[in-house]
């Protein structure tokens, strides 16, 4: 007989046992890849192209002392923080700070997926009131084709996002079943905040969507008649989690809404939004993952493997869960994400194009497929439940039976249509998990120990997860991405402030030199941003005479990089190229570039911006001496001089978020700067604040009266300000608002406590 102190250990030991099994789970399923010997480290192209000289330039300048709120090494400089795909005030961005960036990368994913599966397993525990189901609908969703396809892609902004998610809907659907609605919908109000700081927009904007949908539809079956005041109350309660997180997220929306106003994203097309639809013969996909065929695209933006055995257990949770106020709410977000991940191909995506707010500057709706395979993980564990619960045979044949021919059928059809080989691995695998799935929910009656079926299912379920999966999770070196490349080694001897023009691919191999920048400090033209500044993206291309890409926008256009083009930018101080020919890719020194910073003695002022590059694209036009402005400032156009032999421009700092130059002239002048022009950039003259004024189309000036002068260029942008401000007070309000709910309900407890005792004296 065990005694209370025994069963108070058994009791901690059994809350354990889950996150112990769940971790042991995810480092059987990536092995010794998550092992950092020699520098390797799990990378997929993101991490490889984008994120890794990212986070290596923010761990630089963080533990310089300085955070780093403008990255000048991509596209003429850009706003760092304002970049939400960076993540920087992601609360988790600190592992990068304390380890070392292989075993960091390794750990951030392993972490989040970890993350994941406890908020699924809290998630599913608390709809279907079982733990075992809870579990297994955790390793659905922690291994599916959505997370281990974007670990594949590097894209670690969608899984941080996904980790959070079922955490979302944890606060959510217990402020139904605690009845302390307002603290668990600001808790989840808080969650969403912190998914938003981890820098997904699209799947940031989806979850909206799908909470809303989610309460709604759980508010209808709650209570089959709603009045109007309780319409209102609900609606106020919708209004209470969406305020919240935007609140605690304004450090990070105000700036980046800034930056995307500004952005290529500005002004959008239908065919843009609707880029990468999930194509509707990628159904085929949910049966055999990587088809060895040319007629279905296995791009990971597609991948929404489930594995079989978890489709029969969604079917099964739909058509016999007791839980109807919970199953028809994934049911409905299941459906909606269907007609999201379509795209172009269904018409009620033009209908969400042109009504829902935000969805026209988003592209890819392939990327709902989340949505669909975390329903799906859901609905697998009400599934899961009636398996444990069932002695009845009879319900599983009639399930089972149909199931398995309508599976074969769309098998074998889709082999046919596809000309995909019968005996190929993916159609052999498909083939035998749909009856290895079907035969396991056939005998699951027949055991009667229910931890021996769920041990099975879970065999099953990780099993086919992982011969689809395991061998495709890439591994990098970190020393082979940091091994100088030749021309690395000749911009390392040039000390000069110039600028270099390299593509994204050199000699057909991934180099990703727009972003080595920040890591070998150089200064790059190009870049490998997913949004780009609308205004010098069209300069460039416009420039250079090259269409301006419509749909692919993550770098300049390849057709830029010809021996007569790369150098046409004039005004933004080009030195080096990597210039295309018959042999490959050469690096071209340019005979002149343009300096840094210059004394302008002749203005223009040009009111028709669209005009200036008309000029600079003149070759009689020299930036040098100068300048086209929009507006003069003051009369400071009307008195410049002519230049002298004692003008002097000398920069003597330059870093992210602060450039110092030195100027003397012995006439009025202006200074210009050849860096992109910025709301927030602040310009002082000998300590006082003067405008910064954009002159050449996209640059940054200043008015300078005769004389020597101290110029200081300080990044400090408003919206940051005021999103930090705006955060502050909403975690006080909350913090404020929590506290005095915890008071009220000790207080409400004391007063029954006191209630009780009267009325049994008030009995005797």
């Amino acid at each position: 007989m065990r005694t209370y102190k025994t069963r108070e250990w058994y009791a901690i030991i059994r809350l354990f046992v889950p996150g112990i099994v769940l971790f042991i789970s995810i480092v059987l399923f990536f092995g010794s890849k998550l092992l950092t010997s020699g520098g390797d480290f799990i990378a997929g192209n993101d991490v490889h192209d984008y994120h890794f000289w990212n986070i290596y330039f923010f761990r630089e300048q963080c533990l310089s002392g300085s955070f780093p709120l403008w990255n000048p090494h991509s596209y003429c400089g850009h706003p760092f923080l304002a970049n939400s795909a960076n993540f920087v005030l992601y609360p988790f961005v600190v592992i990068y700070l304390i380890m070392p960036l292989a075993p960091a990368f390794n750990l951030d994913i392993l972490l989040h997926l970890f993350i994941a599966g406890i908020g699924v397993w809290l998630l599913v525990r608390s709809l279907a009131g079982s733990a075992i189901a809870g579990f297994v609908s955790s390793i659905i969703y922690i291994f599916c084709g959505y997370m281990i396809e974007s670990v594949c892609a590097g894209h670690l902004t969608k899984i941080h996002s996904a980790a959070i998610l079922p955490w979302i809907f944890y606060f959510t659907e217990n402020a139904f079943r605690s009845g302390r609605m307002a603290w668990y919908l600001i808790l989840s109000g808080t969650m969403l905040g912190i998914q938003i700081f981890t820098g997904n927009t699209q799947n940031n904007l989806y979850t909206i969507y799908f909470v809303s949908t989610y309460f709604v539809v759980r508010c209808l079956m709650e209570r089959r008649r709603i009045d109007v005041q309780q319409m209102t109350t609900y609606a106020l309660y919708i209004c209470l989690i969406l305020v919240i997180s935007f609140g605690l997220s304004a450090a990070q929306l105000i700036p980046s809404w800034e930056l995307i106003s500004l952005s290529d994203r500005s002004r959008e097309t239908y065919e843009f939004a609707t880029f990468m639809s999930f194509m509707p013969r990628n159904f085929f996909t949910f049966l055999v993952p990587k088809p060895e065929t040319m007629l279905i695209s296995t791009n990971w933006e597609f991948g929404a493997y489930v594995g079989i055995l978890p489709l029969f257990l969604a079917g099964l949770g739909i058509l016999f869960s007791h839980e109807r106020r919970t199953t028809v709410g994934f049911l409905c977000m299941l459906i909606i994400s269907v007609t999201l991940m379509l795209g172009s191909y269904t018409p009620l995506y033009r209908i969400y194009y042109y009504i829902l707010p935000l969805i026209d500057k988003i592209r890819v709706p392939a990327r709902a497929v989340i949505f669909f395979d975390f329903s799906i993980a859901i609905l697998a564990g009400y599934g899961v439940k009636f398996v444990l619960e069932t002695v009845n045979t009879r319900r599983l044949r009639y399930f089972c039976c149909p199931a398995i021919i309508f599976f074969l059928l769309s098998l074998y059809a889709g082999v046919l249509t596809f000309h995909i080989p019968i005996l190929s691995k993916g159609v052999i695998l498909a083939t035998v998990f749909i009856f290895v799935s079907a035969g396991t929910l056939l005998i699951s009656p027949l055991v009667r120990n229910r931890t021996v079926i769920a041990g099975i299912l879970l065999l099953v379920i990780f099993t086919d997860l992982y011969l689809a999966y395991n061998k495709t999770i890439p591994v990098q070196n970190i020393n082979e991405i940091l091994r100088k490349q030749p021309y690395e080694q000749i911009l390392e001897q040039d000390k000069d402030l110039y600028r270099v023009m390299f593509p994204i691919t050199v000699t057909g191999h991934h180099f990703d030199v727009p972003s080595r920048g920040n890591v070998f400090h150089y200064y790059n033209v190009n870049g490998y941003i997913p949004i780009a500044l609308n205004e010098f993206y069209q300069y460039m291309h416009i420039m250079a005479g090259v269409p301006v890409p419509q749909l692919r926008r993550h770098t300049l256009d390849m057709d830029i990089f010809q021996h007569a083009r790369v150098l046409s930018s004039r005004i933004l101080g080009i030195k080096y190229a990597i210039v295309e020919d018959s042999s490959g890719y050469t690096m071209k020194q340019a005979p002149w570039y343009m300096p840094r910073a210059v004394l302008c003695h002749e203005a223009l002022v040009v009111p028709n911006r669209d005009e200036h590059i008309t000029y600079i694209s003149n070759p009689r036009f020299n930036p040098t001496t100068t300048i086209l402005l929009e507006k003069d400032y003051g009369d400071h156009a009307q008195s410049l001089s002519q230049p002298g032999p004692e003008d002097v421009v000398k920069i003597t700092t330059y870093t992210p978020n602060r450039i110092v130059v030195q100027t003397s002239s012995a006439g009025n002048a202006y200074l210009l700067l050849s860096d992109l022009y910025y709301p927030g950039w602040k310009s002082l003259v000998d300590g006082t604040h003067i405008p910064t004024l954009r002159a050449d189309y996209l640059l940054r000036a200043v008015p300078l009266q005769a004389g020597q002068h101290t110029v200081e260029f300080i990044y400090r942008p408003l919206s940051l300000y005021v999103g930090i401000l705006i955060t502050s007070l909403t975690i006080l309000t909350v913090l404020i608002f929590l506290i005095s709910l915890r008071k009220k309900r000790k207080t409400d407890k004391s007063s029954l406590r006191l209630s009780v005792k009267y009325n049994i004296r008030h009995r005797r």
